[in-house]
């Protein structure tokens, strides 16, 4: 692997840890419980290595099976570990990837930021009545 390679491997294991973090505190915004988000990020998470491509092929999958694997983010980060083995040939993929990484750490986060700015809202609300009470 070429000096290249390496940086976007860090950006991509980087990018993978984001996405992940993000998705947490969209889980934790939309539930408003810590265990019940827990819960939903492991139902969602869960089959994410068997629908990633790594261990079943993703062009022999369903449609829809297909569908699912491309909203997880551990598909594209294994893409772009597979591209970056195939040697300094599978870079444009290997960056297709990254963008992708880039692109659900984008929209998680602001999930993230839109559903707990909404719960913050809220439990200020009941806590004023709370006190005017």
């Amino acid at each position: 692997m070429e000096s290249m390679d390496y940086m976007v491997f860090a950006l991509g294991c980087l990018g993978m840890i984001a996405v992940c973090v993000a998705a947490g505190g969209a889980f934790v915004g939309i539930t408003g419980q810590m265990q019940l988000s827990t819960g939903s990020a492991a139902v969602a998470g869960g089959p994410a290595f068997a629908f990633c491509g790594q261990t079943f092929p993703l062009f022999a999958m369903p449609v829809a099976v297909r569908g699912f694997a491309y909203l997880l983010p551990i598909t594209h980060f294994m893409q772009l570990q597979s591209a970056l083995l195939i040697g300094h040939v599978g870079i444009d993929r290997a960056l297709g990837s990254l963008q992708l990484l880039g692109g659900a750490n984008a929209f998680w986060l602001l999930l993230a930021i839109t559903t707990l700015a909404w719960r913050l809202k809220k439990c200020v609300k009941k806590e004023k009545e709370e006190c005017e009470a």
